[in-house]
C-alpha cells in the first residue's frame, strides 16, 4: 500500500513542478519575474476564505518596461487527492502603470489596492469557481468589490469599486496549455463608477463596449489611475 502511495505522491509531486514551471515560463515572456512569491503567513483558507484547488494559495510578481503585475499562482494547480485536471482552468491577474507600485519593494505589495483587488477576484473565483465558463461563454463579465483602498476617483458612493474581468491585451496569450488542457491567464480591471452604473443600466452591450474602448485606446487591462472616463 506504501508502495504505491509513494508512486502516486512521485507523480503528483512532477505534475505539480511541471505546471509551475509552465506558469512561470508563460510569465517570463511578458517581464522580469520575482524570484519569490507573495504568499500570506497563515493561509486564508484557514481563516474562512474559499480553498484553492490544492490548498496553497500565492501570487506572483512579474514587472514589465512600464508596468508592475501581480498574478494568482495555484488556482489552476490539481485538486488535492487529484492527479489530472487543472483546478479552477484559471489564473487571475491584475496590471498597473502607477509608478508608486512599479518601485515598490515586493515585500510591500500585499499591503496595496492593486493585490487586495486581485485577493478578492481570486475568492470570487474560489467560491463559485465559474470563472472560467463565464469567460468562456461571455468573454468579458463585471462584478463589483469592496474595501479597496484605491484612489476616491474609483471609489462608487456605496465605496465599492467596479471590475471588468476578461479584457485581452494584443500583446500576449489569453490562455497557455498544459498537458493539452487549455488554462484561462484573466485579467482583473478596475473601472470608474460612471462605467459601473452604464453596465448596471444596459448590461453586456455597454460591458463589451467599454471593454472594446480601452482595447482602441491601447489601454487594454492597464488599470491607469489618472485615465479619463470613458
Amino acid at each position: 500500500m506504501n508502495i504505491f502511495k509513494n508512486l502516486f505522491m512521485n507523480s503528483r509531486d512532477k505534475r505539480r513542478i511541471a505546471k509551475y514551471k509552465a506558469r512561470d515560463s508563460y510569465w517570463e515572456s511578458i517581464g522580469l519575474v520575482e524570484d519569490d512569491v507573495l504568499a500570506p503567513i497563515i493561509n486564508p483558507a484557514f481563516q474562512g476564505y474559499p480553498q484553492w484547488p490544492d490548498l496553497r494559495q500565492a501570487y506572483k510578481v512579474i514587472r514589465t518596461t512600464n508596468t508592475i503585475i501581480i498574478a494568482t499562482d495555484g488556482l489552476s494547480d490539481d485538486f488535492e487527492d487529484e492527479d489530472s485536471g487543472n483546478g479552477f482552468g484559471i489564473e487571475l491577474y491584475v496590471e498597473s502603470n502607477d509608478e508608486k507600485l512599479i518601485n515598490m519593494p515586493m515585500e510591500q505589495l500585499n499591503n496595496t489596492w492593486l493585490f487586495q483587488l486581485l485577493f478578492q477576484a481570486a475568492c470570487n473565483a474560489a467560491q463559485s469557481g465559474a470563472y472560467y465558463n463565464a469567460i468562456h461563454t461571455y468573454g468579458v463579465v463585471s462584478s463589483e468589490f469592496w474595501d479597496i483602498d484605491i484612489d476616491d476617483r474609483y471609489m462608487t458612493e456605496n465605496e465599492s469599486v467596479g471590475v471588468l474581468v476578461g479584457i485581452e491585451h494584443e500583446n500576449r496569450p489569453s490562455s497557455m496549455t498544459f498537458e493539452n488542457d487549455k488554462i484561462l491567464m484573466v485579467s482583473v480591471t478596475a473601472i470608474k463608477p460612471e462605467e459601473l452604473n452604464e453596465i448596471v443600466v444596459n448590461g453586456r452591450a455597454y460591458r463589451d463596449q467599454l471593454a472594446k474602448m480601452l482595447q482602441d485606446q491601447n489601454r487594454f487591462n492597464v488599470i491607469d489611475l489618472d485615465r479619463e472616463t470613458l
